[in-house]
């Protein structure tokens, strides 16, 4: 079987697979002990709280609990966990067709781009809506909800339908500044998490504009390969930096809710 571009193929799946390790561990040691919702506790944990590094901590009916479960932290880790796993939807996808376009009909082919600026489109809107729960104040949550909700609509509506990798970038551009906008807010207010998300967006523009210039280290590594190696350093600072601030935003509601 003749494959394509191996090289995007390979790099692609390298990143889905990245992508899924990291929801995964999201799912085992998120959110931090005491953000939980009443009567729910992570799945992998068996009824136990999840310390950071996924071990088991103490007893779920042991664990303090706010009055109110915050959106900001349990929202936010189940949002983040879409953005992931719908990235590499979109990875596994584009390796597909990559990788494999000689055996694909032109139906199949279609199908298949198709699926993949559709699950970009929609991991844009998850990644939005975590900064949203995560740093919005309550009272803007909803009218950013609404703006969320309006350019995923738009990205699938128009942009997928044109086929052109630049179309899904009409959206991925203003989502990435929205992020930047609540994350920076957070930042200048102390959260050294929100920091390390703004550094992950750098990144992530730095890779945008590798695969828009069409850099190419080398004609087997292509530039769309060379964009997959830095999206996957962006992906790994954008967990660190959401687990730092989940953690920091934990610590100040135990401590907020500690007599005095």
């Amino acid at each position: 079987m003749t494959i394509t571009e191996p090289a995007t193929l390979l790099t692609d799946w390298a990143l889905a697979a990245l992508c899924v390790v990291l929801a995964r561990r999201l799912r085992a040691g998120s959110p931090p002990t005491g953000t939980a919702p009443r009567g729910d506790s992570p799945e992998s944990t068996g009824g136990q709280e999840a310390g950071a590094d996924g071990a088991s901590a103490v007893p779920s009916s042991a664990a303090p609990r706010p009055a109110s479960p915050p959106a900001s932290g349990w929202g936010a880790v189940r949002w983040l966990r879409l953005h992931l796993q719908l990235s590499a939807v979109g990875a596994v996808l584009g390796g597909i067709q990559h990788g494999f376009q000689a055996h694909l009909s032109a139906w199949a082919d279609q199908a298949v781009w198709t699926g993949t600026l559709a699950a970009l489109v929609l991991a844009t809107g998850a990644l939005v809506a975590f900064a949203v729960a995560l740093w919005a104040a309550p009272g803007a949550r909803r009218p950013l909800q609404v703006e969320v909700v309006l350019l995923v609509g738009l990205g699938l509506g128009i942009g997928v339908p044109t086929g052109a990798f630049a179309a899904i970038l009409a959206v991925w551009i203003p989502a990435l500044i929205r992020v930047a906008l609540l994350a920076g807010r957070a930042a200048r207010e102390g959260d050294g998490g929100a920091r390390v998300v703004l550094g992950s967006l750098a990144v992530s523009l730095v890779g945008a504009a590798i695969q828009g210039l069409g850099l190419a280290p080398h004609p087997s590594f292509n530039h769309n390969d060379l964009f997959h190696v830095v999206q996957m350093a962006a992906v790994v600072l954008l967990v660190r930096g959401a687990r730092r601030s989940l953690d920091a935003r934990a610590e100040r509601e135990r401590a907020a809710r500690i007599p005095a």
